[in-house]
């Protein structure tokens, strides 16, 4: 499993909140307008007040709908690389598989591990392919051939380059996703 499932129930249901709160925005807009209109003389404040409500509205709308998709596609690459057997997934496979371009396909793997909703992968810069940690390949393994599970837990390290926090694996090596420089995790938690 490659997509934290319990991070992306909270989202997604934080997300759907947001979606229906943004439709009773202009309900309750409209009756405010509709019990001030008797009593209030200024009409125009009032056509103000409820612009404002389908402004926020629609932002919301937006916002909610991106982070939707985001999910959505977190899930598909997630099934994708469910079926990955040797631990290398080249981007190109990836693009394919999803029907995105390069772009697309890291803006998705950065949001999705940026935000822990993906783990137990890491994404190489150099080699354009993703490295699925819970499968290892040993040296004299092509990297075609099938891979071994291991059971190593994941430790918190921070990036050599930029300080950041990241989650990997004991005793592995990967890419820090938001410098680029390689990040060699302990053997054993300190």
């Amino acid at each position: 499993m490659y997509r934290n499932q319990k991070k992306m129930l909270v989202s997604l249901f934080i997300w759907i909140v947001v979606f229906t709160i943004m439709f009773w925005i202009p309900i309750i807009n409209i009756d405010i307008i509709t019990t001030r209109t008797a009593h209030y003389s200024k009409p125009l404040e009032l056509v103000l007040f409820f612009g404002t409500g389908i402004v926020i509205s629609g932002f919301l709308l937006v916002l909610s709908s991106v982070k939707l998709a985001y999910l959505m596609n977190i899930s598909a690459l997630n099934r994708y690389l469910m079926t990955d057997e040797d631990g290398y997934v080249p981007l190109a496979d990836i693009c394919k598989a999803l029907g995105k371009n390069e772009e697309k396909v890291l803006k998705i793997i950065n949001y999705g591990t940026r935000k822990g909703f993906l783990v137990n992968m890491n994404y190489s810069m150099t080699e354009k392919a993703v490295f699925l940690s819970d499968k290892i390949l040993r040296d004299d393994q092509a990297k075609n051939e099938r891979g071994i599970p291991e059971n190593r837990p994941f430790i918190g390290v921070h990036c050599p380059g930029c300080a950041a926090s990241l989650k990997i694996r004991t005793n592995t090596k990967g890419l820090c996703p938001y410098c680029g420089r390689e990040v060699i995790a302990p053997s054993t938690a300190e």
